[in-house]
Parts: C-alpha cells; structure tokens; sequence
C-alpha cells in the first residue's frame, strides 16, 4: 500500500537542537479503472477455444489470473461504481459478481473443461431469477443482458399474475424497452398459456404468459470490449432495461 512521509521537527532544547521525526502515512488507493479489454486477453480467450485442454490452460494460468481475471475484475468494479452513481441497485463485488472459467462437466457430453469466454452478473444478491444485469465477454459473440433468467416457478408465477392482472403496466414496460430499441426474448417460451392462466389464452397478454425468462439483450462489439468506456455503456444499458426489473420486482415482493 502506498504511503506519504511526514516530516516534524521538535525544538528540544534539552538535547541541544531539533530533532527530526519522519512519520509514515498510509492513504488508501482506489482500485484501478477498467481500460478495456487488451488484445492479449481476447487473443487468450480465442486460443482457449482452440485448444481447451487442462494442459494448456495450465501452462498459462498465471496469465489467467494476473491479466485475464484482474481486466475482468476492474470491469466490474468500474461499472459497479458506475451503476451506483446512477442509483441503479445493481452494484456487486467482483468475487461475488465473476463467473468460474471451469465448466461443470459431470452430466455434459461435452468433457471440454473449460468455458471459452468471461461472464459476470451484477445482481441485489438474490439469483439470476430475482432479478440481473450480465454481461458475456466472448470475441465475436460479446453481448450484455438484463431481466429475471428462468426464474423459480413461484417467481414465474408472480411475475405471470402481475402481467395478467396489471397488463397496461406491462405494456407501457414494454413500449419503453421498445424505444430503446429492446426487445423480450421468447426463445424457451411455452407453446400454450400455462396452467391456472387458460382464461387469458385469448387475452392480449397471452404471448408473454408463455415465457420461462423476461430478458432483453444487446451485442457487444469488439470495440465496445475494447474501450474504457464499457463500463458507461453497461450502465446505460441497465438504465434502459431497469423498468423490466422494477416491475419484476414489484411482483416478487423485492425491495433492492
């Protein structure tokens, strides 16, 4: 930790002149600023792909750790900061917040041991399903999300009552994240209305009473990775889709 020194000189007349103290101050530092993703780490992150082998990884783990983990980690920091300036509760610590490289392979064909890109989630400490902001670091396939992920089904269900019972709130939500441009995913959406909602098959809510997640979603461009202003962009983000998660809230009974 870095310190000042502090000089004081004492006339002690007893000692027959002054007598030189020097004192040693330490200040707190603030954690380095996110500068964007260097080239070595998505150059790492591309090779992982080519070859994800414990051997190899193991060869430059240091690396991992000391260049590849720390960008990733002064990522969250500085957006983190930046979510809390906003007033946006979404501010998370990094050991919190950064997803383990190893991939859980016990009941997976694939064996590959690790994941080939960077996820962190920025959260109010509940799971994905209460309510995220993610963010997925992957070359050509960056991207950052935010809304409830497959939530548990008594969230499901709150949240499908409360667009049922309070559509034109919904609707006013959904016509706001349209103007910027966002859009709910339905990728894993139910093919009929799902049980204890058949009154409102024929209802216009009915489309959105068929999905698992409530997720808006926007690319990452290489050189959104690359600048130290992906933090500010992440922010932003979140500030569009944060009418999705104050309304998921609402419906959990959450107070962020």
């Amino acid at each position: 930790m870095p310190f000042i020194c502090q000089v004081n000189f004492f006339d002690c007349s007893l000692s027959g002149g002054p007598v030189l103290i020097i004192e040693k101050r330490f200040m707190p530092t603030s954690p380095p600023k996110f500068a964007g993703f260097s080239n070595e780490t998505l150059r790492f992150l591309v090779e992982l792909e080519q070859n994800n082998r414990r051997e190899w990884f193991n060869e430059r783990k240091s690396f991992y750790k000391e260049i590849v983990e720390e960008e990733l980690r002064q990522l969250v920091l500085s957006t983190s900061a930046a979510l809390a300036k906003k007033k946006i509760p979404l501010s998370t610590e990094p050991k919190k917040a950064i997803f383990r490289i190893y991939r859980d392979t016990r009941f997976s064909a694939d064996k590959s041991p690790y994941k080939t890109n960077l996820g962190a989630v920025f959260n109010t400490g509940g799971k994905p399903g209460s309510g995220v902001l993610y963010v997925h670091v992957e070359p050509k396939a960056s991207f950052t999300a935010i809304g409830f992920y497959q939530p548990d089904q008594l969230g499901l269900t709150r949240i499908r009552e409360a667009i049922a019972d309070r559509w034109k709130e919904f609707k006013s939500v959904m016509n706001r994240l349209g103007r910027a441009g966002l859009v709910l995913r339905d990728s894993d959406a139910l093919k009929r209305v799902p049980r204890g909602f058949e009154s409102f098959a024929d209802a216009e809510c009915a489309e959105y009473l068929k999905y698992k997640s409530f997720i808006v979603s926007r690319q990452l461009a290489q050189t959104d990775l690359r600048s130290p202003e992906l933090p500010t962009k992440l922010t932003l983000f979140a500030a569009e889709g944060l009418p999705l998660l104050k309304f998921g809230w609402t419906a959990l009974g959450r107070q962020p």
